[in-house]
């Protein structure tokens, strides 16, 4: 009789804690795999307001340029 709860406990417990372990393990990956995603689509938005950023100054530059060539002429 002094065996059941040890087999109760193999039986049952065992494997419901190894699928518990199993399943916070899979989604614990993958809420990180979407935090990634999450950074990687607002580094790419950075980066793209950079890059036009970059764009519009160096549109500036050319006319502040043309302006002071201009000014040297006359």
């Amino acid at each position: 009789m002094s065996e059941t709860p040890l087999i109760v406990f193999i039986v049952i417990g065992l494997p419901s804690i190894c699928l518990t372990i199993i399943f916070l393990t899979k989604m614990i990956l993958k809420q990180g795999k979407e935090t990634k995603k999450q950074h990687s689509d607002e580094d790419t938005e950075v980066i793209d307001q950079i890059y036009y950023g970059i764009k519009d100054l160096h549109k500036r530059v050319d006319n502040l340029e043309t302006i002071l060539h201009a000014k040297d002429r006359e």
